[in-house]
């Protein structure tokens, strides 16, 4: 005990000297507004007297009224940051220990003010939530076909053009696992193409062809197919309204071999696929795709 106390007071001693300590008046971090309280009860109606009914919509009452407060004291804010200069555009954090109640309030914010004002802050998407907080930036996916913009907090409303993503086999392997990230040298022979680049050999052993819709009954889980079958050649040449690089063949490989379509073909080996509004797979896997925007100004 007595070596650890010595050996903290050496510590001490030496990051002394290094340390910097800030206050807020010395960072000249603006002063907190401290507000009248604001009393967010009712009086009930008649109908909310009583049963669950009532109270549910007593509930509604009292959150839309929360939600014009917020939204009353965020005007004034706004009107002054307008007025002043060099001051950060004010922003508010809305906290409940109730659940539904900040559910509430979220969602007549959002009626009022729009999506683009409210980030809110849980579930699968509280970190693109939070940077949007901080940064007034909103990330979506405009699909490279159609333009569409696909945003990740979304489920339903979403672009249902495919997007596959293939590893050209100078470098590919036999990759058994669909879910597994490429190694470096793969990712770099790994793309995401388009559905019509896509050619696949007529029952597994035939003739190749372009990809139709019936295919994706045959190759519904890739990871689950064999090596032979999932062999895809992909046509490199030039698509038609597409902003999607078209492939190219890894530099320092072997010229591609033949025996594939006619035109502009690469040997690779099919990984996955998805619907553009979808797709899970990192920001690099699909750099175009991949945009930021600053929602607009409510106020």
């Amino acid at each position: 005990a007595r070596r650890r106390a010595a050996a903290r007071e050496v510590l001490v001693r030496t990051l002394k000297p290094l340390m910097v300590r800030h206050t807020k008046a010395d960072l000249a971090l603006p002063a907190p507004v401290m507000l009248p309280l604001f009393v967010a009860i009712l009086p009930k109606l008649p109908g909310e007297a009583g049963g669950a009914a009532g109270q549910r919509a007593y509930t509604s009452r009292v959150c839309e009224g929360v939600a014009r407060r917020v939204i009353e004291v965020m005007q004034a804010a706004r009107r002054g940051w307008k007025e002043g200069a060099g001051r950060p555009r004010p922003k508010a954090v809305v906290f409940s220990e109730f659940d539904n109640d900040l559910s509430q309030v979220s969602s007549h914010l959002t009626l009022a003010l729009g999506s683009g004002a409210v980030a809110e802050h849980w579930g699968p998407f509280r970190s693109s939530e939070l940077a949007r907080f901080r940064h007034n930036k909103q990330t979506f996916r405009r699909c490279p076909r159609c333009g569409y913009e696909n945003e990740p907090q979304v489920e339903h409303d979403a672009c249902d053009r495919f997007l596959f993503q293939v590893t050209l086999t100078p470098h590919g392997g036999d990759p058994l696992d669909a879910e597994a990230d490429p190694s470096a040298e793969e990712w770099a022979a790994t793309w995401l193409v388009e559905e019509e680049r896509v050619f696949v050999r007529e029952g597994g052993g035939g003739a190749y062809r372009r990809w139709q819709l019936r295919d994706f009954d045959t190759y519904r889980n890739p990871a689950l197919l064999t090596a032979a079958v999932r062999e895809v050649w992909i046509d490199a040449g030039p698509l038609a309204g597409s902003k999607l690089p078209p492939p190219r063949w890894p530099a320092g490989a072997a010229p591609p071999p033949a025996g594939g379509p006619a035109g502009d073909m690469l040997p690779a080996k099919l990984r996955a696929w998805a619907k553009c509004g979808a797709w899970r797979a990192p920001q690099r896997a699909c750099p175009p795709c991949w945009l930021g925007r600053s929602p607009p100004v409510p106020f």
